[in-house]
């Protein structure tokens, strides 16, 4: 199975989650910054997305390209979303989780970008 792992990073800890998901899923999986991603996806069977959360979305750079990514190019094409973030418990702020709660984290915005260019997730 082609996979594609696109991937932002801002302390490192996004980017070592995609290099192990690329690791594991082995030789058929490319491994790409979102600087670097192509929105002209093709010949892949599984894409996965990963950002941190920022500002309670994800960054800016992986909004554009999943934005540019043509409409109905992931047609039938399965996706997986994941984000890293700070532990909201651990944090113990009530403002920082009522925040979170009301606007989540960045892998709903990634999701909601797959889904509306035809992914599957």
């Amino acid at each position: 199975m082609k996979s594609l792992v696109v991937y932002d990073s801002v302390f490192g800890n996004t980017k070592l989650i995609a290099e192990t998901i690329a690791k594991v899923i082995g030789d058929d999986a490319t491994l790409e910054h979102v600087s670097q991603a192509s929105a002209n996806i093709s010949d892949i069977n599984l894409l996965i997305v990963g950002s941190p959360t920022r500002a309670f979305n994800c960054t800016p750079a992986m909004t554009t390209y999943l934005r540019s990514i043509p409409a109905h190019k992931l047609d039938n094409i399965r996706c997986a979303a994941f984000d890293t973030r700070a532990d909201v418990n651990t944090v113990n702020n009530k403002f920082l989780s009522f925040m979170v709660k009301r606007f989540g984290y960045a892998n709903e915005k990634i999701e909601k970008l797959l889904r509306s260019k035809g992914g599957v997730l």
